[in-house]
């Protein structure tokens, strides 16, 4: 698989340093042994989501390439601000389980992590210890609100506010 300079350039603004820690992950020598998880912190209105989702599509596109099927990677979103209930989660981490006929990767981006019970923690835990060969997780948390055992089985990629001025700059981003 070709991965193009192209693949490295970020569309979200600001958290420059976090890009470069992902641009790492997304070389050719890296990107077919991606960590099962990774967990993108910082406080609210940072662009961590953003970042996180940015990564996940990434990852797909650059899956896709690499294989003939349109469905290499599939991204599956969650919640914990929506449908947090630990009813839902044990649903979607059903889905970890399931192997499809192309073997494809699927990437669980779990949104609001912060906001999960101490029920629905220990769920992702146990996933986190025994992670699915196909399945990657990509948690988005505030800083605070993440138990330290969730963590540790984590790449944390740090989010950290960013000005105004160099998320509304039209300056090269060499000069940001």
């Amino acid at each position: 698989m070709k991965i193009d300079e192209e693949s490295l350039i970020w569309l979200t603004p600001g958290q420059s340093g976090a890009k470069n820690l992902l641009n790492n992950f997304l070389r050719e020598s890296v990107i077919q042994d991606l960590p099962h998880a990774f967990l993108f912190l910082g406080p609210s209105g940072v662009g961590k989501t953003l970042l996180a989702k940015e990564f996940a599509q990434k990852i797909t596109a650059l899956s896709n390439l690499n294989s003939e099927k349109k469905s290499a990677a599939e991204i599956l979103e969650f919640d914990f601000a929506d449908s947090g209930n630990v009813e839902n989660l044990r649903e979607l981490m059903g889905f970890t389980s399931l192997t499809s006929a192309n073997n494809s990767r699927k990437i669980f981006l779990l949104k609001n992590f912060d906001l999960a019970s101490v029920a629905s923690s220990n769920i992702m835990l146990k996933t986190l210890e025994e992670p699915p060969v196909s399945s990657m997780f990509i948690l988005v948390a505030n800083s605070n609100g993440v138990l330290p055992t969730v963590m540790s089985r984590c790449i944390r990629i740090r989010c950290f506010p960013v000005s105004d001025l160099k998320v509304n700059s039209k300056l090269p981003k060499n000069l940001v």
